[in-house]
C-alpha cells in the first residue's frame, strides 16, 4: 500500500502530495508522513506593533492561539502513532496576541482601560522541547558521521536547504552541524514508535522551482521532476524506518503463566495498585469538578439573563436563609416568590444585553403583585422586587445605571425594591 503524505504550511515542489494550510483542522493520523514548517498564516489580522512586534487583532489572537494548540495535539498524536515527520526549521516569528485580560488604571473620567497581551512563537506549535532555537541563516552545513535513514533524503535536498536557526547543543541526537563551528542545525528524536527529523527548509520558492507565467507562479518542469524524487525518498525513508522496528508478535503460548518472569508479576501487580489508585483518584475528582460547578454557578448572576439568572437568584436567597422558589400554577407563573420574618415577596428577574431595566418590567411586576393578591389564601399583598441585570455583556466598571429613571420613579412609588444582581454576587 502506498504512503500517505501531507505537507503543512509547506509548498511541496510540484504539488506532489496533499498540502494542509496552517489554518487547517486537518488531522494528522491520516497521513503516513508529515511535512510539517511552523510559520504565520496570511488570514491573521493586525493591529498597532507592541515592543517592535507585530500584534494580532483580539479576534486574530484567539485563531492563532488556536491553531499553535491544534498542531502541538496534531504532532504529537502523530509522533506516537508511528509516523514519519519532517519539521523543517524556518527561522522563528514572534507575535503579541491579546490574553483577554484587561488592566485599569485611574479613577472615574480618567480611567483607562488597557488590554494585556504576550508574546507567542510559532515554535510553540511544535510539542517537543527544543531548548534555545537562535534565528542564523547559512549554508554551509556537515552532516553527522552516522545520520541512518536520513542520508538519501539530504543527499538530495542539502543543496536547496540552507540554515535558518541554530538549535541547542544539548540536543540527544543531532544529525546536521554547521562547517564551522559545530553548532548543531538539524536533529532526531525518536521513542521507538515515531520518527521526527528536523532539518533546514527546502528553498521551494527559488527561481529554479518556480516561474511567473501572465503573472502567476507556476512549478518548473524541474520543480516537478524533483518532486517525484522528493515523494519517492520520503516513502523510502518511512519504510526504512518501519522494517528498523517491526517486531515479531508473540504467539498466544507464551502468555501462559510458567513463562512470567518474577520481577514481571511484581511490576503487574503494583500496576494493578496503580490503576485501583487512579480509579479512586478519579472519583474524588468528578466530586470535586462536580462541586466547583455548582459554586462557580454563582456567576451568573453577573451575566446571565432568563431561567439560568432566575435559579442563581433563587440559589442565593436560599444561602440569604429565604424561603425561596419559582411559582407556577393552573393560571399564574412568577419568577420567584420567597418568604422571610419580615414579610412575602414576589420577584420577577431580567436581563438586558446592552441597556436597561425599563419599565415594561415594573409594570409586569406590578401585575403579578395584584395577581398574586387576587388567588384564593392570599390575604395581602406581597412585597414586589425588581432584580435587574443590566448591561450583562459589558464589564461590571463599564455599566450605566441598571435600571432607567422611569423605572426607578415608578419604583418610588410603588415601594418595589429594585436589586442588581451583580450586589447578591
Amino acid at each position: 500500500m502506498s504512503s500517505k503524505v501531507f505537507s503543512v504550511g509547506f509548498d511541496f515542489p510540484g504539488g506532489e502530495c496533499e498540502l494542509v494550510t496552517l489554518r487547517s483542522e486537518r488531522s494528522l493520523l491520516d497521513a503516513d508522513i508529515v511535512i510539517f514548517e511552523p510559520g504565520l498564516a496570511a488570514e491573521y489580522d493586525y493591529g498597532e506593533p507592541y515592543g517592535g512586534k507585530p500584534t494580532m487583532q483580539e479576534y486574530s489572537s484567539v485563531e492563532f492561539k488556536t491553531d499553535l494548540k491544534h498542531w502541538r495535539s496534531e504532532l504529537a498524536n502523530a509522533y506516537n502513532a508511528g509516523k514519519t515527520i519532517l519539521i523543517f526549521l524556518a527561522k522563528p516569528q514572534t507575535v503579541y496576541v491579546h490574553t483577554g485580560r484587561t488592566e485599569w488604571s485611574g479613577t472615574g473620567r480618567n480611567a483607562r482601560k488597557t488590554k494585556i497581551v504576550e508574546p507567542a512563537d510559532t515554535y510553540s506549535a511544535l510539542p517537543w522541547d527544543l531548548g534555545e532555537v537562535v534565528p542564523a541563516k547559512g549554508e554551509n552545513v556537515r552532516r553527522a558521521n552516522d545520520i541512518g535513514a536520513l542520508s538519501e533524503y539530504w543527499n538530495l535536498c542539502s543543496q536547496y536547504s540552507p540554515y535558518q536557526v541554530y538549535l541547542s547543543e544539548k540536543l540527544k541526537q543531532p544529525v546536521l552541524f554547521t562547517k564551522a563551528g559545530n553548532k548543531v542545525v538539524g536533529t532526531y528524536i525518536g521513542n521507538g514508535v515515531g520518527s521526527v527529523f528536523l532539518v533546514p527548509p527546502i528553498d521551494s520558492d527559488s527561481s529554479q522551482f518556480v516561474r511567473k507565467v501572465r503573472g502567476d507562479l507556476n512549478w518548473t518542469p524541474y520543480a516537478r521532476k524533483f518532486g517525484k524524487e522528493l515523494m519517492a525518498c520520503l516513502i523510502g525513508l518511512h519504510t526504512a524506518l518501519i522494517a528498523e522496528r517491526v517486531d515479531s508478535p508473540p504467539p498466544g503460548w507464551v502468555e501462559d503463566s510458567c513463562y512470567s518472569i518474577p520481577e514481571e508479576i511484581a511490576l503487574t501487580q503494583a500496576i494493578e495498585k496503580i490503576d485501583r489508585d487512579l480509579g479512586e483518584l478519579t472519583g474524588a475528582k468528578n466530586s470535586l469538578i462536580a462541586k466547583k460547578k455548582t459554586v462557580g454557578g454563582m456567576r451568573r448572576l453577573l451575566y446571565e439573563k432568563g431561567r439560568p439568572l432566575e435559579n442563581a437568584v433563587i440559589k442565593v436567597l436560599h444561602l440569604m436563609s429565604f424561603e425561596a422558589q419559582a411559582f407556577k400554577d393552573g393560571e399564574s407563573e412568577f419568577d420567584v416568590v420567597f418568604v422571610s420574618p419580615e414579610g412575602r415577596f414576589l420577584g420577577e428577574v431580567e436581563g438586558k444585553d446592552n441597556k436597561a431595566i425599563n419599565i415594561d418590567k415594573h409594570s409586569q411586576l406590578e401585575r403579578n403583585v395584584n395577581e398574586d393578591f387576587e388567588r384564593d389564601g392570599v390575604t395581602e399583598h406581597a412585597h414586589g422586587v425588581l432584580f435587574g441585570n443590566g448591561f450583562r455583556l459589558l464589564p461590571l466598571r463599564e455599566r450605566k445605571d441598571f435600571f432607567t429613571e422611569k423605572c426607578a420613579s415608578a419604583a418610588k412609588r410603588t415601594g418595589t425594591a429594585l436589586v442588581r444582581t451583580p450586589d447578591l454576587f
